[in-house]
């Protein structure tokens, strides 16, 4: 369903955005919420429009409006970022039942993965983490307990679910929780032990939540999975996904050059890397499970329910790619830290 003018007449009011100029248009790459182009005559704005499942969620509307915080106090420490407009203190605002954040619009893009391997994009990740890394900028407080993993029945459940119906991947779900069930438990006991050092960070810096302007200066959007993190763990995951590992073109030049850029600028337990790369394929199940849910219960649209499929199908590849690779990236790693 198309944002309608009336809609946007209501955003325009509530961020006094000033006349509507056409209707607006739908921007493509949200995995989880929409977004949208709106033109008016004091600039161009884009517009997310929360996913409703999410929203319902307690406490979303609360993290949403302090992940736009960081943000904007990233960005007054001298991190480069793009964050919401924000109105009586708050950067969401409600239209009926709907929920919208408003971003000025960008002119950028993120790269591809063709382009994005070179040494002075690699380098200029590496450095902008250990930077995020360096400031804890206290506006969200560091966890005093962690909610424990789930068990292994709750994917039993799921497995069972799954069995019972008939859906294009079912068989392919219930293979792969057979598949993983072994190494489960040990990226759990993995995670929980990095839980003794952390640093607040983005925790989602891949390529979709970048974008390079015309000199190709980069900026951090989509800060809703803020939070703390081991630095050795948050460190590993940028590597792999910005040298190209997690579509299987993996540039072991890149992967290196990431690693030691960070070392240039911040000290990094290195000695940590089997447990992250254990922590890191337990964390991506949890983006299977959060989309096979989503299809389960029955309350998506018919495009939500084939991007629900699709990412689940893309994911378990992922981390089948991962784990077939891991002994070769704790080997890379450990050479680095001379090990």
């Amino acid at each position: 369903m198309n944002m309608t003018i009336n809609q946007a007449k209501i955003i325009r009011d509530q961020y006094n955005l000033g006349k509507i100029l056409k209707e607006p248009t739908a921007i493509t790459g949200g995995l989880i919420h929409r977004m949208w182009r709106i033109d008016a005559d004091t600039g161009t704005y884009a517009v997310k429009e929360l996913n409703p499942t999410i929203v319902a969620r307690p406490g979303l509307i609360e993290n949403m409006n302090l992940c736009e915080k960081v943000a904007q106090e990233f960005v007054a420490s001298g991190v480069n970022a793009i964050y919401a407009l924000e109105i009586e203190g708050k950067y969401v605002c409600q239209n009926h039942d709907s929920h919208f954040i408003v971003y000025p619009w960008f002119e950028g893009r993120s790269l591809s993965l063709k382009s994005l391997i070179n040494e002075k994009v690699a380098k200029q990740m590496s450095v902008i983490l250990a930077k995020i890394h360096s400031r804890d900028l206290g506006i969200i407080p560091k966890p005093e307990s962690f909610t424990d993993y789930p068990e292994f029945s709750q994917w039993v459940s799921i497995k069972k679910q799954v069995n019972n119906s008939n859906y294009s991947w079912s068989k392919k779900v219930v293979e792969f929780i057979d598949n993983f069930e072994p190494w489960y438990s040990k990226s759990n006991l993995a995670a929980m032990r990095l839980r003794e050092t952390l640093v607040f960070s983005h925790c989602d810096l891949d390529s979709k939540n970048v974008l390079w302007n015309s000199q190709m200066v980069p900026y951090i959007i989509d800060w809703e999975s803020v939070g703390y993190i081991n630095p050795t763990r948050d460190l590993i995951q940028l590597a792999l996904s910005w040298s190209g590992a997690d579509a299987d073109a993996f540039d072991e030049d890149i992967f290196r050059l990431i690693l030691e850029s960070y070392i240039e600028v911040r000290e990094v337990d290195l000695t940590l890397a089997e447990d992250s790369l254990l922590a890191i394929l337990g964390d991506t199940l949890g983006w299977v499970k959060f989309n096979i849910n989503r299809v389960l219960e029955g309350s998506v649209s018919s495009i939500e329910l084939q991007n629900a499929s699709d990412q689940i199908l893309i994911t378990m590849d992922l981390i089948n790619l991962r784990k077939s690779k891991l002994d070769y990236y704790l080997l890379l790693v450990n050479q680095i830290a001379g090990l």
